[in-house]
């Protein structure tokens, strides 16, 4: 699933300063997920300070594959965890 920010950021930053940008988001979910669901957060950072926080939404909706999806999931999975060492 793709993750958009809710709005745009705009802060005015020295240039010798480095901006990071943070992504807090899980590296799963469950489905169904619904497009415009609040899935994690963008931080932007100068230093210690932190610059916005944004919420990270889904793009698109996501519906739960049927059971013909599920395994060739499962399958897709299990055979790439064959590899030889």
């Amino acid at each position: 699933v793709d993750l958009v920010a809710t709005r745009p950021i705009t802060r005015v930053v020295r240039v010798d300063q480095p901006i990071l940008e943070r992504i807090v988001a899980p590296t799963a979910v469950s489905l169904p997920v619904r497009r415009g669901q609040v899935l994690g957060r963008l931080e932007l950072r100068v230093g210690a300070r932190l610059l916005a926080r944004v919420p990270l939404v889904a793009a698109h909706s996501q519906a739960r594959p049927a059971l013909a999806g599920r395994i060739e999931w499962y399958t897709e999975r299990a055979l790439s965890r064959l590899t030889p060492f």
